[in-house]
């Protein structure tokens, strides 16, 4: 699922969990890989940074 936002604006990971990839990623830019359990996971890519 890619959902847009806009230029600014604070994005909030999915559900609690581990970060398992934080960077700078080819392609994806500022980049968040969170592992949630359960064999879910949730991405965040072209972040303006990552925290």
């Amino acid at each position: 699922m890619d959902i847009g936002g806009n230029a600014g604006q604070s994005v909030v990971a999915s559900a609690s969990g581990t970060v398992i990839i934080a960077g700078v990623v080819s392609g994806y830019g500022n980049f968040v890989e969170i592992k949630h359990g359960n064999g879910l996971t949730s991405a965040y890519a072209h972040l303006a940074s990552s925290v």
